[in-house]
């Protein structure tokens, strides 16, 4: 289960050793902070420049640590964790002159997606991300965005709520012709397991409201706080979120879709910065 101790908490939380960690990510709008199991990441477009353990041992791979200052990976004092902080900057540009010749969009995409709906507390949106790329190893499946659905229609406290798994595509991503198959494999993944995965989801809620990564209100905070998630299957809503998708494309099987037995759980949601006029609508 993807979880923290409490000694690891403590130290991430405000005043703890690991806690200027957090807020250089809140405020680098281009990084992404998940919590896995018994570490946690740090992801730059999708690449991970920090793995920190419990224990403060640290792991970043060597080809983005070319021009930086880091010599240490354990960190124990907050001039270990400052120096790691004031190298971030060299370890991006390694990133991206790595990742220049294979752009990973989709990816980025992800990560807007999960600063839009946990840390802008101006949008007030239904969802929020408890993890992404969740991995389910015995059925072989990743999922791209994991959380959980609160509806602001007869919104209140103490709510069970569904568990919602996103999958991101980019533009004509020639996997979205095969989007069915992989749906459906999430989903069979998700209920063969869905007890195990409904409370991890719950915890980690829990966890990154109190580490300050999902920011609202106190009073929404509160309320967030009392949901509990549903273990019901039928209840799980998967999203298919197409970014920056052609809508003159015929990659998108629809009828494919309609045919699976689960079908009034999928949503599709079109997005992006791209603009054509099928998306324009007169006032």
């Amino acid at each position: 289960m993807r979880t923290l101790n409490e000694a690891f908490v403590t130290k991430l939380k405000e005043g703890g050793l690991f806690h200027t960690i957090i807020e250089y990510v809140i405020k680098d709008t281009t990084l992404d902070f998940q919590i896995r199991d018994g570490y946690i990441n740090i992801y730059f477009q999708g690449n991970s420049i920090l793995k920190l353990n419990e224990n403060g041992s640290c792991e970043i791979h060597e080809k983005f640590l070319e021009g930086t200052s880091l010599s240490e990976f354990i960190f124990s004092t907050a001039t270990d964790v400052n120096n790691y902080l004031s190298n971030i900057p060299t370890i991006k540009n390694n990133v991206i002159s790595v990742k220049s010749k294979n752009p990973t969009l989709e990816i980025e995409y992800e990560q807007l997606l999960i600063r839009s709906n946990n840390l802008n507390k101006n949008v007030n949106s239904d969802i929020f991300i408890t993890d992404r790329q969740y991995t389910d190893n015995i059925n072989n499946s990743r999922f791209d965005l994991s959380g959980f659905f609160w509806s602001g229609v007869n919104r209140k406290r103490n709510q069970t709520v569904p568990l919602t798994f996103i999958e991101v595509k980019y533009s004509l991503n020639s996997d979205i012709s095969d989007i069915s198959k992989q749906i459906e494999k999430y989903y069979n993944a998700v209920k063969s397991n869905i007890s195990d995965i409904a409370s991890e989801t719950e915890n980690l809620k829990n966890l990154k409201i109190d580490l300050g990564l999902i920011n609202q209100s106190k009073e929404r905070l509160d309320a967030l706080k009392t949901l509990k998630i549903s273990k019901n299957i039928d209840d799980a809503k998967f999203i298919i979120a197409l970014i920056d998708y052609n809508p003159n494309s015929k990659l998108l099987d629809l009828e494919k879709i309609k045919s699976l037995s689960f079908k009034r759980q999928i949503e599709i949601i079109k997005c992006g910065l791209a603009i054509w006029g099928d998306y324009l609508n007169k006032i």
